[in-house]
């Protein structure tokens, strides 16, 4: 017990019959640090996303390398401190006849709130999900993330599903997503030593048509040459389940629903409005903007509602139309999550391993994987001169702890980074067990 708050729970580890590594009440777990493969497929644009266990988890993300973050960049020290306020966030406002809740789920807050809650964290290989039950409002809250495979544009894929397992009658007010946003073109050396003067280029265009374009108008740079900026970072969300998805009003100023509070602890303007309503003036340039929705709706007993909501990149504004009607269709996010996860079985099977051991089988699995991203996996391609051994998915280590790393996803198809000669040749010696095609290339030039 601490403090002797009977609220507090104590964090439990275990392995479930799925594979799964599961982390009962997590944010009392000790910090760690990990990441996503980072691999959409050979025809897929990778984005590279980092998580730790505290908060809603997702720490950064961004495609190539961190000159591209479309959430900051942090090591694994500031990322544990900071990713409870600046990463994903939800409010909600529980409203019955009798009165009004708020509840911020999958804060770390166990031994103050006088809700009883109890949370957990799910890691898969191909994804993650967390959960937070609120015994004391009959309410709970899930999470996955997964990230697009097989698309000419690279996103992080947020689904938020909300539950009502108690017998009351529920209307809920919701604001979720990022509170804090980093435009196209803001690199890490400019958002970590000049990221107030950088304000000054930043600019949100396509807010009236629900999917804000996050760039800066014009490179930074002390060079007499101006180049505009026509790339951008986008955000969207939606109800996957309506009969026709409509995609929602977004807030892309953080006033909005922070008010006076620049830490972002909590949302004042939300909080003080009976009932919210996202303004019809935002600002949307020179200040760095935020990535939120807003949806009301009610929730009977044993009922669930689901948000969808996507962070990308696009090469210019215009994709974005496309992308939308793509992405909003029935069964899109769904075929998607299950594609995903196919994708990365299908790499790790090249080690399946069926022993009296379930934990070393996935222990084999999973450091075929790891070691693919070091070394790559060679696929065969098809030339003018015969079969020739092509390494996809390689890159250097870009994980929390190894900070010092630059590492780059190229944001191509049949995508592969920098490396370190050891891991590649450390990770390469065996490639021809499993690629016939690769013969001796990988000691012969």
């Amino acid at each position: 017990m601490r403090n002797g708050n009977s609220n507090f729970q104590q964090a439990k580890y275990l392995l479930d019959s799925k594979g799964c590594f599961i982390i009962e009440n997590y944010n009392q777990s000790k910090p760690f640090s990990n990441f996503f493969p980072g691999i959409a497929g050979i025809w897929g644009i990778p984005m590279w996303v980092f998580y730790v266990n505290r908060g809603q988890c997702i720490a950064s993300f961004g495609i190539e390398s961190k000159d591209n973050a479309i959430l900051e960049f942090q090591p694994a020290n500031k990322a544990y401190r900071l990713t409870n306020l600046q990463g994903f966030r939800t409010f909600i406002k529980a409203k019955t006849k009798e009165k009004i809740s708020f509840w911020e789920p999958f804060q770390n807050v166990n031994s103050l709130s006088s809700y009883k809650i109890t949370q957990r964290m799910s890691i898969t290989s191909h994804d993650l999900t967390i959960e937070e039950m609120n015994h004391t409002l009959g309410l709970g809250v899930k999470v996955n993330y997964f990230t697009l495979p097989e698309e000419s544009f690279p996103a992080l894929i947020r689904r938020v599903s909300v539950i009502n397992l108690s017998r009351k009658n529920y209307n809920l007010e919701l604001i979720d997503g990022l509170p804090a946003i980093i435009p196209f073109g803001l690199t890490d050396g400019l958002n970590k030593n000049i990221a107030r003067t950088v304000e000054a280029w930043i600019k949100v265009d396509n807010v009236r048509s629900h999917i804000p374009f996050y760039h800066l108008n014009v490179v930074v740079s002390d060079k007499p040459q101006v180049t505009h900026i026509t790339e951008g970072n986008f955000y969207l969300s939606f109800e996957p389940h309506q009969q026709k998805a409509q995609v929602l009003t977004p807030i892309v100023e953080s006033d909005c629903v922070f008010g006076t509070a620049c830490d972002f602890i909590a949302p004042e303007r939300f909080l003080k409005e009976r009932n919210f309503k996202v303004p019809k003036i935002q600002q949307t340039s020179n200040r760095t903007p935020c990535a939120m929705s807003f949806v009301q709706f009610p929730l009977l007993p044993n009922k669930q509602r689901e948000l969808v909501s996507l962070m990308g990149y696009a090469y210019q504004q215009d994709e974005l139309p496309k992308i939308v009607r793509k992405v909003t269709a029935i069964g899109f996010i769904e075929r998607k999550a299950q594609r995903n996860r196919e994708l990365i079985e299908e790499i790790k099977n090249f080690a399946f391993t069926k022993s009296s051991s379930p934990e070393f089988d996935l222990y084999c699995a999973q450091t075929f994987l790891d070691n693919v991203l070091r070394g790559g996996l060679p696929v065969t391609l098809h030339t003018g001169e015969g079969k020739v051994a092509f390494n996809v998915y390689t890159r250097k280590h870009g994980d929390l702890e190894r900070d010092y790393n630059h590492f780059v996803l190229t944001p191509t198809y049949f995508s592969q980074g920098n490396g370190n000669y050891r891991d590649v040749n450390q990770n390469r010696r065996n490639d021809v067990w499993f690629n016939r095609d690769v013969t001796d290339s990988t000691i012969i030039n």
